[in-house]
């Protein structure tokens, strides 16, 4: 939640899972949906979809659904078949972001193993930076996904052997039984499950009907007793079924195969499990399988009743894994029908898409811990034939997509079981077809930060937000300190560059400062861009004039290891204490309130420099309402001490005070620092004017923990007037 408010969220809720009616607020915005193996909320989303779209017409509105099955979408080294229905989000907002075009949808897939306190804030980002709608984590990368045209014309046709038991679920009707068809070769042992029972011999008159309108024709004129047009409605289609099944179990003996039809619901687990025990028992273990079974029950997402949703995932997933159960493990290859619904989304069914996504998962899952059978998952388009009726015909001609013919789709599949090679998912429709552009190639991010890169996170900026504001005010203003600004460009390497160290931060510059008014809040973008490899070049922006512009940039050298101790530590000598107090010191020469009193003994001075020891912070949460981490990167505090240092040495020098312009290069040995006093001694290497160039080093019982070469203060006497007016502005001196 701290993550979601840096990034802007006013209001962020924590709604438990298990709670079926939620209280949101009329302003929603945004819905977050993180799922682990629980099943999707889909009574939340569905009580949100009204706030989510009006909010969304008058001003922006994200739905969002953050999975973890690998941090690639199942594409990267998803193994574990369990997780597998962690995928249903994926399908059910792909399909929401068709019926909701007010919404902006976004989906993430997070990789499981990956921990630590940057990764909300990545995840965070990806949701608002122009990603494509699915999107893969991990520490170190974003994956999306990619469609590759393959022409597969030259592959010669996978055929199962005589003697192989193939089992075939969706029935022996539409597409299935072309499949069916396909794979009717001499001596196979092809079994066909379907819901239909198992018809009797047709009569003489109706073997030779081809269309429902005859059949009717048909029932009328053989039938003696009355019927109503339902009667004969329904006794005609009973009698299509009827005679396709047997067409379809003729058709394969004909061919030379041994074929059986069995009437079962594939989600009964008992009945499958006996019935492939006793298809085991007196033919030999199953050794191919077709998952077609599916059903329809299309409806807008917030229309579609949860009977329907979970009528049409069951068929597809819990049928899968009823038959994977019982077949074991002799199987040696695996088709699943799925659809370009999954891939795609659609308009009216998020059931369907949902349900397919899964099979998806489940394939790249099983193919990679049984390298011994071959998994596909077919991401089938529009069949002529099938599920697909006139008026669905009509909606996908005028969407360009065109309907796949019965006997090319059994082609292509029986071409692509013979690519032990390809790809687990497949996705296939009619030559010519219409898809968008962008599916086939990389979308690169698209940021509201222009030509600085990446954004790494946003920020709003406020005395509310950042409480150590209320400790740095120069005349009527609050000052963000550079201190805390350096610390957010190494965050922001950080996060956009996971699991590295910062080796140094160069040429660190004030360019135009960040201020605000008591009732005053700004949003900050902290944003990079690799300058090569070892190094980005980072940005703190803010709005001005309507245009985002640069308050503070840096260049970030990273590396695999803290760096090497290259400097010593300054030593001084002939130097004399100032003779005031720590607290008359801040009153005196400084501005800074009680959360930047830094100094915990007497700076002592002299004309070639000054030395002062000072302690580090309470940690971030002293500093910032929500930090991006309890722990600080560097230690603001201390940093900001040796800025102090410079503004007392320079008062007392030289009669004027100073501030930060910019840091030639900080770097720190140490990834973090002692809870005991730290000497912070200062030299001056040039005065040009009213510039200052300052070494200092940070040490503890002379060793070295950080090094800033070419501080440059600039004096400037009216600060003195300044300072004062802070003093009175801000919260107090000690």
């Amino acid at each position: 939640m701290a993550t979601l408010r840096r990034f802007g969220a006013r209001n962020v809720l924590l709604l438990h899972s298990e709670v079926s009616q939620y209280v949101l607020p009329a302003d929603l915005a945004a819905l977050i949906v993180v799922i682990g193996d629980k099943e999707p909320p889909l009574a939340l989303i569905k009580q949100a979809a009204p706030l989510l779209r009006q909010n969304g017409a008058a001003g922006g509105a994200l739905l969002a659904g953050v999975t973890a099955l690998d941090g690639g979408l199942g594409f990267r080294n998803l193994a574990d078949i369990s997780k597998a229905p962690r995928a249903a989000i994926l399908g059910i907002i792909k399909s929401i972001s068709h019926e909701w075009p007010e919404v902006s949808c976004r989906v993430i897939d997070i990789d499981p193993d990956w921990q630590g306190p940057l990764r909300a804030n990545k995840i965070a980002n990806a949701l608002q930076a122009g990603l494509p709608l699915e999107v893969g984590l991990t520490a170190d990368a974003a994956y999306q996904l990619i469609l590759e045209k393959v022409d597969q014309e030259a592959i010669a046709e996978w055929r199962p052997d005589a003697g192989e038991v193939v089992v075939v679920s969706g029935g022996a009707r539409g597409v299935t039984a072309h499949i069916a068809r396909k794979l009717a070769h001499s001596g196979v042992k092809l079994h066909l499950l379907g819901r239909s029972a198992m018809p009797e011999e047709l009569p003489e008159w109706c073997k030779n009907v081809a269309s429902l309108d005859e059949m009717k024709q048909a029932v009328m004129a053989n039938t003696a007793e009355l019927l109503t047009p339902k009667m004969v409605q329904g006794k005609a289609k009973k009698l299509m079924v009827d005679s396709e099944i047997l067409a379809t179990l003729a058709a394969c003996r004909e061919q030379g195969a041994e074929v059986n039809y069995h009437s079962i619901d594939v989600t009964d687990g008992a009945a499958i499990k006996e019935l492939i025990g006793e298809i085991t028992e007196q033919e030999g273990p199953v050794s191919a399988l077709v998952h077609g079974a599916g059903v329809l029950a299309d409806n807008l997402f917030t229309a579609m009743s949860d009977e329907d949703y979970w009528r049409v995932y069951n068929t597809k997933v819990v049928g899968f894994n009823n038959l994977l159960a019982a077949c074991g493990n002799s199987l040696k290859h695996i088709v699943l029908f799925s659809s370009t619904t999954a891939r795609l989304g659609r308009r009216g069914q998020s059931n369907y898409a949902a349900a397919n996504e899964v099979l998806n998962k489940s394939a790249e899952a099983y193919q990679r811990t049984h390298q011994n059978c071959l998994v596909k998952a077919m991401g089938w388009g529009p069949w002529a034939g099938g599920m697909v009726n006139s008026s669905l015909a009509r909606l996908f001609s005028e969407e360009g997509i065109g309907l796949i013919d019965l006997e090319a789709g059994a082609d292509l599949l029986a071409r692509e079981l013979a690519e032990t090679k390809g790809a687990v998912e497949v996705v296939v429709l009619k030559a010519g077809s219409l898809l968008p552009a962008e599916l086939f190639v990389p979308v690169e991010p698209k940021t509201a930060t222009g030509d600085f890169g990446e954004l790494a996170f946003k920020s709003e900026i406020s005395l509310e937000s950042v409480p150590v504001l209320a400790s740095h005010a120069l005349g009527d203003h609050y000052v963000v300190p550079f201190a805390l600004a350096l610390e957010w460009l190494l965050e922001g390497a950080l996060v956009l560059a996971p699991g590295k160290n910062i080796a140094s931060i160069n040429n660190v510059r004030l360019l135009s400062g960040l201020k605000l008014g008591v009732n005053e809040a700004i949003a900050i973008y902290v944003c990079g861009k690799k300058t090569n490899d070892n190094s980005m070049l980072l940005s703190i922006l803010n709005r001005r004039g309507g245009v985002l512009l640069p308050a503070y940039q840096a260049e970030v050298v990273l590396s695999d290891e803290l760096p090497e101790v290259s400097k010593e530590v300054i030593k001084l000598s002939a130097l004399r204490k100032v003779p005031l107090k720590v607290a008359d010191i801040y009153k005196k020469y400084l501005f800074h309130g009680r959360k930047l009193v830094a100094f915990t003994d007497k700076p002592a001075l002299s004309a070639a420099g000054a030395r002062v020891h000072a302690h580090v912070s309470g940690g971030a949460q002293e500093w910032l309402k929500d930090p991006l981490s309890d722990e600080w990167l560097g230690e603001p505090l201390l940093l900001d001490g040796c800025f102090q240092l410079a503004i007392v040495w320079s008062t007392e020098q030289l009669g004027e005070p100073c501030l930060p312009v910019s840091v030639g290069k900080y770097s720190q040995y140490v990834t973090s620092f002692p809870s005991t006093s730290v000497e912070i001694s200062m030299r001056l290497k040039e005065q040009n004017g009213k510039k200052l160039f300052f070494d200092i080093s940070l040490s503890s019982g002379n060793k070295l923990l950080a090094f800033l070469e070419d501080y440059e203060a600039l004096m400037d006497g009216r600060l003195t007037e300044a300072f004062a007016a802070g003093r009175k502005t801000g919260a107090g001196v000690p």
